[in-house]
């Protein structure tokens, strides 16, 4: 089945509602209040990897470059890109659970343009269920 062009996922659609969604997210985090905004770390988590850096330290190294600096900013819509350290620590104090209305609105997305349409497979048979 071929879905036609209107229908297809751009990666920027895609990106610009996962940082809206993110904007939406309250920052509870307590021992980092810096100058970077939360939707800057998390979309600065989904670059990391979306684009497959290998390792934190080849983030970090590239961020300064001004090519990668202006793809972070012009495909994830990331304003201050935190440093590798920054990003680890605050991510790390954030609540998993207040990422759930995130997931659910890219669940929505990927519904919305049957991308997991070609994952549908037969259901599971309730002998299957009981391992």
């Amino acid at each position: 089945m071929t879905l036609k062009s209107a229908n297809k996922l751009s990666a920027e659609e895609l990106f610009k509602t996962i940082h809206q969604a993110c904007i939406q997210i309250p920052d509870t985090t307590t021992k980092i209040k810096a100058q970077i905004a939360l939707p800057d770390f998390l979309m600065s988590g989904l670059a990391l990897f979306s684009l497959k850096y290998p390792s934190l330290l080849q983030y970090d190294q590239e961020r300064a470059d001004p090519v990668s600096r202006h793809n972070l900013k012009s495909l994830f819509y990331i304003d201050d890109i935190p440093s590798d350290t920054t990003l680890r620590e605050r991510l790390d104090e954030l609540d998993p659970a207040l990422l759930r209305s995130l997931y659910t609105k890219v669940f929505a997305i990927a519904q919305r343009h049957k991308v997991l349409e070609k994952y549908k497979g037969y259901p599971l048979s309730p002998t299957c269920v009981n391992i």
